[in-house]
């Protein structure tokens, strides 16, 4: 890209998130006795997780959650039998459930095997596919399985091997046991990466020639072939409600780029000419963040809306003195709230940032605060939820058992209520 186009692009973008109205602002992630954390996702509440390298030579991995607070949480691996986890590898953390609850994956003894996990106890997470000693001293499924990304409601996504396939599968939240998702037809294998609040899946599926990008409106849908850019393959990454997603793919076999899919319109690159570009999330207003690296030349975070088409390099969303401080190189996740992680340099030190951009309102303070002005519960949230419940929307339905509107939902939204703002 040349530098009067960039330019150009800056300043229609900027001129869009400005008449939007907010401020922007960012705060440093704090490393931890002087080590990098990279964070990975962030939740509407603003707890950012990721994984870091507590010892010399960068591993083994631990996983972190980080508050809005400034807490910053160490979580281990699965432990084995032994009281202190001296066997056990990698905590490498994907995506955060409500509570700021990390989940993603555990490495056993030297990284042998897989086991996906659930930081409820930071110390010692759950093993949801289960696990036992083995006899190489660590905890082992027997399988490999992994979390990939989950959704506010605490749904969460990944892949299980099952006789030998590694099937991909939907765990709702309270529910005993994930729903599977079936290969594609012609494809041998399949990984579940996202899923948004009202169940949308995206899945990467291994097939001749390459991976496929599928779209899953309801497990047990038929899945929907996503397409490709002309190269061997397609990864999404992130869906919204409304079926929006976003990914990496592969314009030829060493070219990759970002895409952006909607059933109605297919698969499109994102409007950038770059040797290799991505976006890794999309929140519900349509803003997805990525990267992007031209050869000989550093990467650079980037915030691209899907519905305009709109494409801003981060670094110029920064207000005076940041932006003379920071390079922002890569956005991670993006939050509802207009939350972005990532890392950059900051004062020529590797930093991980949390970035509030610009035109995103005061955040809701609950799961019961429906309706402007958030930040506090009264009558406009309840008329909000009578309105969606009258409606028949899906976003009142807020209680098991789900898929019908009943009291259930309305006594949960009052309990809600009644429980306030943190």
């Amino acid at each position: 890209m040349s530098h009067h186009a960039l330019a150009a692009l800056t300043a229609v973008s900027m001129s869009a998130l400005a008449a939007a109205g907010g401020d922007a602002s960012i705060t440093s992630i704090p490393d931890v006795a002087g080590l990098f954390p990279e964070p990975v996702d962030i939740s509407n509440a603003g707890a950012v997780v990721g994984t870091y390298s507590p010892f010399t030579g960068g591993s083994p991995k631990r996983g972190f959650v980080w508050t809005a607070t400034g807490a910053f949480t160490t979580l281990e691996p699965i432990q084995d039998s032994t009281p202190v986890n001296v066997d056990n590898y990698d905590a490498i953390v994907t995506s955060v459930l409500p509570g700021g609850i990390a989940a993603g994956w555990s490495d056993t003894r030297f990284g042998i095997e897989l086991n996906a996990a659930v930081w409820d106890n930071p110390l010692s997470p759950s093993a949801p596919f289960g696990g036992s000693v083995g006899s190489g001293g660590g905890t082992s499924s027997g399988f490999f399985s992994t979390v990939f990304g989950s959704n506010s409601s605490g749904d969460y996504v990944g892949a299980r091997e099952e006789g030998g396939v590694l099937r991909g599968y939907v765990w709702r939240a309270g529910e005993p046991a994930p729903q599977l998702i079936d290969p594609p037809t012609g494809a041998i294998a399949v990984v579940a990466r996202g899923i948004s609040d009202n169940l949308n899946v995206v899945a990467e599926a291994t097939v001749s020639g390459g991976n496929g990008g599928y779209f899953i409106d309801a497990v047990g849908n038929p899945a929907i072939d996503m397409g490709s850019l002309g190269g061997p393959g397609t990864q999404p990454l992130a869906v919204n409600d409304a079926g929006e997603a976003v990914g990496i793919a592969f314009r030829n076999s060493s070219q990759r780029t970002g895409f952006y899919w909607t059933e109605s319109d297919g698969i499109r690159a994102i409007p950038l000419s770059a040797s290799t570009a991505n976006l890794t999330d999309i929140n519900s207003r349509g803003d997805a963040v990525g990267s992007f690296r031209n050869t000989g030349s550093n990467e650079r975070a980037i915030l691209f809306n899907v519905r305009t088409q709109q494409l801003t390099i981060l670094d110029f969303v920064l207000p005076a003195p940041d932006n003379t401080r920071w390079s922002l190189r890569s956005a991670l996740a993006i939050n509802d709230n207009g939350q972005v992680v990532g890392t950059g340099i900051r004062d020529g030190q590797s930093q991980a940032y949390v970035l509030q951009l610009p035109g995103y309102g005061p955040a809701a303070c609950s799961p019961a605060d429906l309706a402007e002005p958030f930040g506090q519960l009264n009558f406009f949230d309840i008329s909000a939820f009578i309105g969606l419940y009258n409606a028949g929307d899906p976003a009142a339905d807020v209680a098991a058992p789900f898929g019908a509107l009943n009291f259930f939902d309305i006594s949960e939204y009052i309990a809600q209520f009644n429980a306030g703002c943190p």
